[in-house]
């Protein structure tokens, strides 16, 4: 005789044991823990996966696809059934059984177990990914830029090489750090401008910023409202 395991699952009152009386043979083995008691269920479910031959029903709730499959796989079944009444005949049907609160309990608990294991599972969250700021340029920090700079005003003044004004505080490079940022840190390569935080005090431009990296051969039209 060919080797038949049939897994019949459901929530309780779902007529898991009705299902297999009306289908079961004589000389089945029929596994069912409501019957026979847990330790038995063990033995009786270590038998059925051994066995080479002959035919076994083995009724339990198993709620969740991953724990169905999971008990299928343990015993080796042939085939797997779910019994699945609506929610509200489950209900009902609890209701009518001897104790029956604890009954709509066990249909409740089933239900929510099954609804969590198909629940969409979110995904591992992943590190943050930080990236890392990128150094600073020399020419805009270090005590090489500053003694560079001090040198620069000292050597041209504070009148902003750009629109002619007093009143500069910042070191413009004549070729900018962006387009060269490997030229060496040296006054003779700075001139006086003003910057954001130093905007021109006659045309109240920010002359620096305003430049930005166009070359010093670009026109640089100042405001005509001085």
């Amino acid at each position: 005789m060919a080797r038949s395991v049939t897994l019949v699952t459901g929530p309780p009152c779902a007529g898991k044991t009705t299902y297999v009386a009306a289908r079961a043979q004589p000389g089945d083995i029929v596994l069912d823990q409501d019957v026979i008691g847990a330790a038995a269920m063990r033995a009786g479910l270590a038998r059925v996966a051994t066995m080479n031959t002959g035919a076994a029903w083995v009724i339990r709730c198993a709620p969740g696809p991953t724990a169905r499959t999971a008990l299928a796989r343990q015993i080796g079944a042939t085939n797997v059934v779910l019994l699945r009444p609506d929610d509200a005949e489950l209900l009902a049907r609890a209701a009518r059984r001897a104790h029956p609160r604890r009954h709509i309990q066990a249909v409740r608990d089933w239900i929510a177990r099954e609804a969590a294991d198909r629940r969409p599972t979110r995904p591992a969250r992943q590190p943050r990914q930080v990236t890392p700021a990128a150094p600073r340029s020399k020419h805009r920090v270090g005590r090489p830029y500053r003694r560079a700079r001090q040198q620069m005003f000292a050597l041209y003044g504070t009148t902003c090489h750009l629109c002619g004004h007093e009143g500069a505080r910042t070191a413009d490079h004549l070729v900018p750090v962006a387009i060269d940022s490997t030229q060496p840190v040296d006054p003779h390569r700075m001139r006086p401008a003003h910057g954001s935080g130093n905007p021109c005090p006659t045309c109240r431009r920010h002359c620096n910023q305003e430049r930005g990296t166009k070359p010093l051969s670009a026109t640089f039209k100042p405001a005509l409202r001085w």
